[in-house]
């Protein structure tokens, strides 16, 4: 077995267990929002019919801060925590898939440093959000704690009782609430373990002297992260993932041929409908679906031209993976209108 492929399947397999890591994390700490629910139901109960309703959002609010804030302090913890495993894991995947006879560690200070240092470049339509894990914590507080009290204020507003007030807001927190909450944690603890292991390249950066980007193979896959599967970049440059909420695509690293074991084998590569050879870009996997998993990738539209053959996959979003829109395409690419 090659060690690049030895370290796709590896990382295949770490990326699952990722996702099993990271839906126990946000279970674990769902705790702060029980938590929450039950404080401000209580607070509304004993309040709502005697406190102004401007005063009553406020001290919601300030209620809300304080859980949603225990919540994040207790995720970016577990997450440091997790970086340095992830640095260790790509240090010993190295050692044992390589032929480096030694491997070096990567800077802890450095791993420590991404949760305030190195934005996560999250994609949403054609703008690009730059934002660190501690920055996404700290707006996600502050918005959540906004929702509740405009909550309260818009049903003091129609005349809402106290029930019914109760019900809407222990409602938003134990859905929108839990939902969202779970999307921070799992896009977070992504970058983390992107960063970290990255770290660990770049102090090894004779060993690996690349990276290439590697999609899921099947239909929920974005259009953003479908374009870039297979794409090879120089260290420390490219579009590394996570490139938007929740995405599940990986950076496998590229092994100098010095340190190859076997290069001369393909292998293979996982996907929804089993194993695929190491080569097949999420392009040619498409191809092969049938038409629903394509409209459901790409939309009608894009879909339409795809199986045309006048555009590949790589052709529907920018170098950075934002997604051009339909009028867009049409200029660039005339001819396959």
């Amino acid at each position: 077995m090659s060690s690049n492929t030895g370290l796709i399947d590896s990382l295949t397999l770490r990326q699952i267990l990722i996702e099993r890591y990271s839906a126990g994390e946000a279970k674990r700490l769902v705790k702060y929002l029980n938590r929450l629910s039950k404080d401000l139901a209580k607070k509304i109960k004993s309040d709502y019919e005697n406190v102004r309703a401007v005063a009553l959002a406020k001290q919601l609010e300030k209620v809300t801060t304080t859980y949603v804030n225990q919540y994040g302090s207790e995720m970016i913890k577990g997450l440091n925590d997790f970086g340095k495993d992830e640095a260790d894991f790509a240090r010993e995947a190295l050692l044992a898939l390589t032929a480096a006879e030694t491997v070096n560690p990567a800077s802890l200070r450095q791993i420590k440093a991404v949760i305030t240092k190195v934005p996560m470049k999250l994609i949403s339509g054609k703008s690009t959000e730059g934002i660190t894990i501690d920055e996404a914590v700290k707006s996600f507080s502050k918005n959540k704690s906004k929702q509740v009290g405009q909550m309260l204020r818009d049903g003091a507003l129609l005349g809402k009782t106290t029930d019914e007030i109760v019900d809407d807001i222990t409602g938003l927190v134990g859905t929108q609430f839990e939902s969202q909450a779970a999307t921070l944690v799992k896009t977070t603890t992504g970058h983390m373990g992107e960063q970290a292991r990255k770290e660990t390249y770049l102090a090894n950066d004779d060993v690996i002297d690349g990276w290439e980007f590697t999609a899921t193979l099947d239909g929920k896959t974005s259009i953003t992260c479908a374009s870039l599967d297979g794409n090879k970049y120089p260290l420390n440059t490219g579009p590394l993932p996570k490139l938007h909420w929740n995405c599940r695509s990986v950076a496998v690293p590229k092994v100098n041929p010095e340190y190859d074991l076997g290069s001369e084998i393909i292998g293979e590569r996982a996907s929804i409908n089993g194993s695929v050879p190491a080569n097949r870009t999420y392009g040619g996997w498409l191809k092969d679906q049938n038409k629903s998993v394509r409209i459901e990738v790409l939309g009608e539209e894009r879909a339409k031209l795809f199986d045309s053959g006048k555009l590949s996959i790589g052709k529907f979003t920018d170098k950075s993976g934002k997604i051009y829109t339909l009028p867009e395409l049409k200029k660039l690419n005339p001819l396959a209108f």
